[in-house]
């Protein structure tokens, strides 16, 4: 079945537009990591008072009956549905953020490592659920962990559930960092109806891997939640379009390459066999 590429638009906002899940970028804005370090702030505060409230990340709850969402909730699901799921209260993400659009976060642990799960909300609904560790390249130099034993776990363990991924990619970032992405997309009638990343930031140079996001996003429920809302902007069919073409030439020209490399070795083999 032929993949198509979910496009840069539908995934910053498939992602609440707390961080980009596409193939060419994945950044943490600062204001949000300034609001998340609250979030753990609140938290350790919490802690003295026995009022804590984490979520744990479970790797293994990211697809229910051949969709990828996570615990089962339903995408366009209500905040409060949500909630009572985690079993956590979320607060928002900013200021004034309310969930007609916004992002609604809550503390989370996976294998030692801090961060927090954050919920995008459109019309009330939820789209996208993501956890995220680390921090932003702005703040990376405060920030001394490497998270790549822990993102180099998650992508074996979503291997081993998923199957390998769909799309992978792996390149530097104008401002000299890099972005490494997987995805894997659940695909109807051709088109992406849902999808699960993994996106981590991380420095070329020493290979220090400072952000780490894991997350699920309903792409055909923000899609139709926009359409009905007159959100969804205008040239947004027109670039799924040509980001689908833009697969199918790269699909096209990677078949061509491997066939001529065979027929090439075909040829090399007869004739050594023929010098003998």
């Amino acid at each position: 079945m032929k993949k198509k590429s979910v496009s840069l638009i539908c995934l910053s906002l498939l992602m609440g537009a707390s961080i980009c899940m596409s193939g060419t970028s994945m950044v943490f804005a600062a204001e949000e990591t300034e609001n998340a370090a609250e979030v753990s702030a609140e938290t350790e505060a919490s802690e003295s008072t026995g009022e804590e409230e984490t979520v744990d990340l479970d790797l293994t709850a990211f697809c229910t009956d051949g969709e990828y969402r996570y615990k089962g909730i339903p995408w366009l699901a209500s905040l409060e549905e949500a909630e009572e799921t985690l079993g956590v209260s979320l607060e928002p993400m900013m200021e004034g953020m309310n969930t007609k659009m916004g992002s609604f976060v809550a503390p989370a642990e996976f294998r030692g490592e801090s961060g927090y799960i954050g919920l995008g909300l459109l019309n009330d609904g939820v789209t996208d659920i993501s956890f995220r560790f680390g921090t932003d390249s702005n703040n990376k130099d405060k920030y001394d962990g490497d998270l790549t034993e822990l993102s180099d776990y998650v992508l074996e363990q979503f291997t081993e559930l998923y199957g390998e991924p769909d799309e992978v990619t792996d390149k530097e970032q104008e401002y000299g960092d890099a972005f490494k992405g997987y995805q894997w997309q659940e695909i109807k009638d051709g088109d992406v109806k849902t999808a699960l990343s993994i996106q981590c930031m991380y420095e070329p140079s020493g290979g220090r891997m400072y952000s780490l996001a894991v997350g699920a996003v309903g792409r055909e429920a923000t899609i139709q939640v926009m359409k009905e809302s007159g959100t969804l902007p205008e040239d947004f069919e027109a670039e799924t379009a040509e980001a689908a073409e833009e697969a199918e030439v790269s699909e096209e020209e990677a078949g061509t390459t491997e066939e001529t490399k065979s027929t090439e070795e075909t040829d090399t083999s007869s004739a050594t066999g023929s010098v003998k």
